[in-house]
């Protein structure tokens, strides 16, 4: 397999992805203490649909964390070269 051959960037991503998760999950059992701008938690608060402060902050942690990987995604945007039959793949799919 080549160096940077899809199969090893995807498998890359993935490892990355699984690992952000677990710290994740390591951090739920952690209590954590953070000044908020109050007028800026008022103003995210209108937009939160019934949530509480504490999911308003989780949901943005999320976004934040997922535009990232987003980001590190993005640098591979036309650098791989694709290998393989996208109709075959999907026949097999759904064989």
């Amino acid at each position: 397999m080549a160096p940077n051959s899809p199969i090893k960037v995807i498998t890359f991503f993935l490892f990355i992805s699984l690992f952000i998760d677990l710290i994740h999950a390591m951090l739920l059992f952690m209590e954590t203490a953070v000044t908020i701008d109050a007028e800026l938690l008022d103003r995210a608060m209108l937009f939160a649909g019934g949530q509480t402060q504490r999911q308003l902050v989780e949901d943005a942690l999320r976004f934040f964390t997922l535009r990232g990987k987003q980001g590190e995604a993005r640098k591979y945007r036309g650098k791989l070269q694709w290998e393989g039959n996208l109709d075959e793949m999907r026949a097999a799919k759904w064989s």
